[in-house]
């Protein structure tokens, strides 16, 4: 490992560190919520938030996460109030084109079904298959998408 990625996970060393970050999505969600005025820029911290969920329950590359598309890469497993949601990507779009599959978190699935139902319809007025829409509905930018991530941490 080279000495500034090593420089930069000493901070979690620190178990308050650890904590604010676990911690960080539902802060975020709740800040929202409390103050919610129905607009964009409410629903992309909301969809920030839910990436940072996702990538502290599921450990993938920012470039999937970016790919993420509802209906192809997350699976019911069981119907009903406790429903069971699994994440999936095949190999061909991981780059050791290992597949990857695992069963979410509930926590993670309540924030995602409150994000699919309030705050993903503001995010563009097309339709769009990716989970996390850009400008217009397109893919987002693996590099701006990781930056805002970054910055937001």
């Amino acid at each position: 490992m080279v000495e500034k990625n090593r420089a930069l996970l000493l901070q979690f060393d620190d178990p308050a560190n650890v904590d604010a970050l676990l911690s960080l999505p539902g802060r975020l969600l709740r800040r929202v919520q409390e103050a919610d005025k129905g607009g964009h820029d409410d629903a992309a911290l909301v969809a920030t938030a839910l990436a940072i969920e996702l990538l502290i329950n599921a450990p993938i590359r920012v470039d999937n996460l970016a790919s993420l598309r509802w209906e192809g890469h997350f699976r019911r497993s069981r119907l009903g109030r406790d429903h069971v949601i699994h994440l999936a990507i095949s190999g061909d779009e991981i780059k050791n084109s290992e597949p990857f599959e695992m069963e979410l978190p509930k926590g993670c699935v309540d924030f995602l079904d409150l994000y699919l139902e309030t705050f993903r319809p503001r995010l563009t007025p097309v339709p769009s298959p990716w989970l996390f829409p850009g400008y217009g509905g397109a893919r987002r930018s693996t590099v701006c998408f990781s930056r805002y991530i970054s910055k937001l941490i």
